[in-house]
């Protein structure tokens, strides 16, 4: 038995070590910055944590696109990919921030937006913006939509609608909200509830 152990542990580190060969670099770059952890979206987005901020990277040639030090050093753990979209959420204190990750852009800012807990947020690509649903800053319900362009509120609902269930984009003007206690068919460019 111990044998037939030795052989097969032999034979998998000779394959290990055979494949190991096969592996070529596909790029090297000596960065300026302390990296203190690193992140691929996937979408294939690959950021980089500094000692400063944050750094988006070309995995395909290793070129740095973009570098942001708006936020400071930050854990990985404050950095998470919004659902399926390409948008990176932090979490920083009590704030959360959306940034593009082709940019480094600030595409959404929960405190500029007045917004204290976040409990649900949706990309609209067909309505180009962001929905969030969650508290105000008097701790009462709000649902907004911000622009993807700019992270600018839209329009919002600050009225008591119980919990949000599903947002679907209806065509590339309209969306329809369904809480508990409403539905809302709204026009998005202008907020109005049609």
């Amino acid at each position: 038995m111990i044998r037939k152990t030795s052989v097969l542990f032999g034979a998998a580190m000779l394959i290990c070590l055979f494949a190991r060969g096969q592996v070529t670099e596909l790029w090297k770059n000596d960065f300026s910055k302390t990296i203190t952890w690193q992140k691929v979206s996937s979408l294939g987005h690959y950021v980089l944590g500094t000692n400063e901020g944050l750094m988006g990277v070309n995995p395909e040639t290793g070129q740095i696109t973009w570098d942001n030090n708006e936020f400071g050093s930050l854990s990985v753990d404050q950095v998470k990919q919004v659902g399926s979209s390409p948008l990176f959420s932090i979490n920083q204190n009590s704030n959360v921030y959306m940034i593009d990750p082709f940019t480094g852009k600030v595409k959404f800012n929960s405190q500029s937006a007045g917004v204290s807990d976040i409990r649900d947020q949706f990309v609209l690509y067909k309505t180009n913006g962001v929905l969030i649903s969650g508290k105000n800053s008097n701790n009462g319900d709000i649902i907004m939509m911000t622009s993807l362009d700019d992270g600018k509120v839209i329009w919002k609902i600050e009225e008591d609608y119980g919990r949000l269930i599903t947002v679907k984009e209806l065509n590339n003007t309209e969306v329809l909200v369904v809480t508990i206690f409403y539905n809302y068919r709204i026009n998005t460019p202008s907020g109005e509830c049609i």
